[in-house]
């Protein structure tokens, strides 16, 4: 089953990023600028720049735009096992 990842603006704060779970759905990416994290996926072993954020429930990974379906199926089976 392919996850919807709904594009979304910067959450303020945690409790944003739950109410937005609430009223958009379990996974969503929003920007991140200005960010020094690296995309969750190297390239070929070379890392790069992560400009994405994808939370499942809560649960996030920094990712760039080319990984983000990669990077929501990822963080989904992360909180199916860990909980969060």
């Amino acid at each position: 089953m392919e996850i919807v990842v709904h594009q979304i603006q910067i959450p303020i704060d945690v409790y944003d990023l739950a109410v937005l779970h609430e009223v958009i759905g379990d996974t969503f990416s929003y920007p991140l600028p200005d960010t020094r994290l690296s995309c969750y996926l190297t390239d070929n072993g070379v890392p790069h720049k992560a400009d994405r954020m994808v939370s499942h429930l809560g649960a996030r990974v920094s990712t760039c735009a080319a990984h983000e379906e990669a990077a929501a199926q990822t963080v989904k089976d992360y909180y199916d096992l860990h909980g969060a």
